[in-house]
């Protein structure tokens, strides 16, 4: 597993005893992945994106579900690594006026839209 810069050592071997468990959880991929959508310029493309390994909400969806598995001391560290990066989605994103028409959505970033 790829060093995660920002988190502990423990942590790394948390990250990566999950993933050996789950198979499906590319931590450090996504992260990048949701890293450099946020280092762009301007808005966040919030359209669905053709390959869902390069979708930045997709990306934040896996990581969401990694942090809820890890144990309380990593959690809380990969926690603090991910709160700048939601700030800054937050910072390029507003509220989508319609919630009611993503009832599928059980996450904050879910309900984002692009500032136009």
């Amino acid at each position: 597993m790829p060093r995660i810069r920002g988190l502990s050592r423990r942590t790394h071997e948390a990250i990566w005893l999950l993933e050996e468990r789950e198979s499906r959880f590319h931590t450090a991929s996504r992260l990048r992945t949701y890293q450099s959508a946020l280092a762009e310029p301007g808005g966040l493309p919030l359209s669905p994106s053709p390959c869902p390994c390069c979708d930045p909400l997709e990306a934040r969806d896996e990581l969401e579900q990694v942090l809820r598995q890890l144990p309380p001391f990593s959690r809380a560290e990969f926690a603090r690594l991910l709160a700048p990066l939601d700030d800054r989605l937050r910072s390029k994103t507003v509220p989508y006026p319609w919630p009611e028409r993503r009832p599928w959505a059980t996450a904050w970033w879910q309900l984002l839209w692009q500032e136009p």
